[in-house]
């Protein structure tokens, strides 16, 4: 636990020193809208209604099982703290390597395939969740992870990005701080 709470301070602090010596370009603010009407003018286009919603249910599938399957891991499958860690390195290291991998094939093939690709890769990491039992639950929870994983970071690729498509550069700004305000509690 040290060694980890040492490189992750290390990280933290090289993070902050390169954001310190790094130079933006100067640029032009725009002119500051009614945040009402940056608003209305967001909810009014359909695309953007769209986004919102997928992000939620994409946010809230991810999210609401996590206290159970932290309790299921634990009470149920009796595996060690130790057993599950590897399920948190499993999911950063699968990440790392995938997103590398669909950034590329993002710029060669676009994203809704591979954003669609996503969303089934999470549904079968889900049917991992429904066949782990005690005897077996190590396994199918490793392959939940690790699935889990690939397709989020399929998601991640193109869930941004697709602000680009959906709205106007003017309003890009507002798309993104109303869909943190929306979804980011959650």
């Amino acid at each position: 636990f040290l060694t980890f709470s040492v490189a992750i301070m290390i990280i933290s602090l090289l993070n902050m020193l390169t954001l310190m010596v790094s130079k933006e370009e100067e640029r032009q603010v725009p002119d500051r809208q009614n945040i009402f009407s940056a608003f209305s003018t967001l909810v009014r286009n359909r695309g953007f209604r769209l986004y919102i919603l997928m992000y939620l249910c994409n946010s809230v599938g991810t999210n609401i099982s996590g206290p159970f399957l932290g309790t299921y891991q634990i009470k149920e499958l009796g595996l060690s703290m130790m057993r599950i860690s590897v399920f948190n390195a499993t999911t950063v290291v699968v990440s790392v390597v995938f997103l590398a991998i669909f950034a590329s094939i993002s710029k060669k093939k676009g994203m809704k395939g591979l954003m669609i690709a996503g969303f089934i890769t999470k549904a079968v990491s889900y049917l991992m969740v429904s066949l782990a039992a005690p005897g077996r639950g190590f396994v199918f929870f490793i392959l939940y992870y690790a699935i889990q994983a690939i397709g989020t970071a399929a998601i991640s690729i193109g869930i941004d990005t697709m602000v680009l498509d959906i709205v106007p550069e003017s309003q890009r700004v507002s798309a993104m701080a109303t869909r943190s305000v929306i979804i980011g509690p959650i």
